[in-house]
């Protein structure tokens, strides 16, 4: 028997010392939400991976600012990410976790990533596939950046403008 998928919506998270959100172990639905001001990640998502098929984190439709590292952290994990505003966070969207992603496809696709004070989406893991299409990701630093073996394909169909270093680093 399924079981319904956790479902944070519509709340205002701001002002946390730590996460806004942070999700380990689970696959929720995340969406409609306003997401700022907190000491790490807004949305921190780990050890979230859907298996054979299984439901997989969404991230819907969220306003992610000024959060003190990453606007969504994932740390083996891979969501869908679609539809959200994401700027003025120190990273947009981030993957960092020290071991292999081997496999692993998290999907990021109609966002606008923007004025984040690094890179807009940074991959810094071994065996991530993600596929990233149709995003506006403008005047971060750095538009897209891949690390120590992601494999992102496809990269298709975003519009990079006005990063201040480049546009993607592969």
């Amino acid at each position: 028997q399924l079981v319904p998928a956790p479902l944070i919506q519509g709340s205002t998270i701001t002002d946390q010392s730590d996460h806004g959100i942070s999700v380990y172990h689970a696959t929720p639905i995340i969406k409609d939400n306003l997401i700022t001001d907190n000491g790490v990640d807004g949305i921190s998502i780990e050890f979230s991976v859907d298996q054979a098929g299984g439901p997989r984190t969404q991230i819907l439709f969220n306003t992610v600012k000024r959060n003190g590292e990453d606007g969504i952290g994932l740390g083996h994990s891979a969501p869908a990410i679609l539809n959200n505003d994401i700027q003025q966070n120190r990273w947009g969207i981030r993957a960092a976790y020290e071991g292999f992603f081997q496999g692993l496809q998290p999907v990021i696709k109609f966002n606008t990533i923007s004025s984040n004070d690094s890179a807009g989406v940074h991959l810094e893991v071994m065996g991530l596939q993600p596929d990233i299409q149709s995003n506006q990701i403008a005047t971060n630093t750095y538009g897209v950046v891949t690390d120590l073996g992601a494999n992102v394909n496809p990269l298709a169909q975003n519009n990079l403008a006005g990063n201040t270093s480049f546009g993607v680093q592969n």
